[in-house]
């Protein structure tokens, strides 16, 4: 019981932020589940919508790709190193374009 409270607490929160180089996914007040992706990495992103097979929190999906999310289902979706990886966004809009603006100016 105690462990399912401690990741319950981990998966709280869902916050994507610009790093200079990279953006950083994380979840919760504790950074215990990250990931940073370096925006030369990134070859392509456009709105998508992740399906509910996608699922919540961090998950792979055979033939879909990864899926970081929160809640909801609006999400960018990017090519990463050749690989698929939806990020899950209440303004997926806005961040598609903050997206394609880094990736450009590389």
């Amino acid at each position: 019981m105690t462990l399912f409270g401690f990741l319950a607490f981990c998966f709280k929160t869902f916050t994507v932020s610009d790093q200079g180089d990279h953006l950083l996914l994380r979840f919760g007040p504790l950074p215990v589940f990250k990931k940073r992706i370096p925006y030369a990495a990134i070859t392509e992103v456009r709105r998508s919508r992740s399906r509910f097979v996608d699922g919540w929190g961090i998950h792979k999906v055979l033939g879909r790709g990864w899926t970081w999310n929160l809640w909801g289902f609006d999400c960018a979706e990017l090519r990463v190193d050749g690989q698929t990886l939806r990020v899950g966004s209440d303004d997926a809009d806005g961040l598609v374009r903050f997206l394609r603006e880094r990736i450009a100016h590389r």
